[in-house]
């Protein structure tokens, strides 16, 4: 089927609950606010639908779902990636799966195009001092993995820029390692376009049935609450 270049673009791994539409390697669309996440399951949808009724619903105007899987936050991940199955699977089209942490890196770069640096630590909030970090060359290419860094045991090394909602809540410690810090950004589907066009050129498609998250780690419940009544 000849398809037309149209990506949704999801991205759920924080309070942003943010999607877009990409083509010709710009945004072409974008819904996105900043909720608790108990609203991702409300928001995606209703902005997905949007987005999906302005381009339309014919299968060959869409290309590919591209979707960030973590790491990030459990309900918004798995919220993500359940509603980008679904609309791949109606549309017959790819999925295309990418790390949290990239998308961060390009959304910091779209706000922040001047920064030179040699090292970048995108910084997802993990709760308490832990945080979701990798470490990136300028070029984007990875100098350290995906990991959950608890900033009061480890600290960045090499000392680089720091940003993302990780960042914020250490500004003192990590200045005191040499790094730069930055506010935010939140991960958003602005970010997403240039990882997804290039995944959808090397035809790096992931499996539509088995896909899942990348938590780093795994999910920890609270105890429940006891009844007052007996």
């Amino acid at each position: 089927m000849d398809r037309q270049g149209h990506l949704l673009l999801i991205e759920s791994a924080s309070l942003n609950c943010s999607v877009g539409i990409g083509r010709n390697g710009a945004i072409a669309g974008l819904r996105e606010e900043s909720a608790s996440s108990f609203a991702h399951a409300e928001k995606l949808h209703l902005f997905a639908e949007e987005l999906i009724e302005e381009v339309g619903r014919e299968k060959e105007l869409w290309k590919a779902v591209a979707v960030s899987i973590g790491p990030g936050s459990y309900t918004g991940l798995r919220i993500g990636l359940s509603l980008a199955k679904g609309i791949a699977y109606a549309f017959d089209c790819p999925l295309i799966t990418l790390s949290s942490l990239d998308v961060l890196y390009q959304t910091f770069l779209l706000d922040h195009p001047a920064q030179q640096a040699e090292v970048f630590w995108p910084m997802i909030d993990a709760r308490r001092m832990e945080v979701y970090t990798k470490c990136l060359q300028s070029d984007g290419r990875m100098i350290r993995k995906e990991q959950a860094m608890i900033l009061e045991e480890q600290l960045p090394d090499p000392a680089g820029i720091c940003f993302g909602t990780g960042s914020e809540k250490a500004r003192g410690l990590l200045e005191s390692a040499g790094c730069r810090v930055f506010d935010g950004p939140e991960p958003s589907a602005r970010g997403m376009i240039m990882l997804a066009e290039e995944a959808f050129e090397r035809g790096a498609f992931a499996d539509l049935a088995y896909s899942e998250p990348q938590y780093l780690k795994e999910f920890q419940a609270g105890k429940p609450k006891r009844s007052k009544t007996n």
